[in-house]
């Protein structure tokens, strides 16, 4: 997506897609995570965990912020 992120992950070395993963505690201030942990701004070259609306979701999907995306701080 132009001016904002490249998504990768997801996927096995043959293209097929990455089923029955366990999600990933996120770094949330609800899960007793350290309030710097989620204090990193989502600027150029930051590289975060992809995941849906439900915060404890992310699994094996990543991407890499190309441009400024504030509203993704916090988060």
């Amino acid at each position: 997506m132009p001016g904002f992120m490249i998504q990768g992950g997801g996927m096995t070395p043959d293209l097929i897609e990455k089923n029955d993963l366990n999600p990933i505690v996120g770094e949330f201030a609800i899960n007793g995570r350290n309030k710097n942990a989620t204090g990193l701004p989502h600027i150029l070259g930051t590289l975060s965990m992809a995941r849906t609306n439900v915060m404890n979701s992310a699994t094996s999907q990543f991407f890499i912020v190309t441009g400024d995306a504030k509203f993704l701080d916090g988060q």
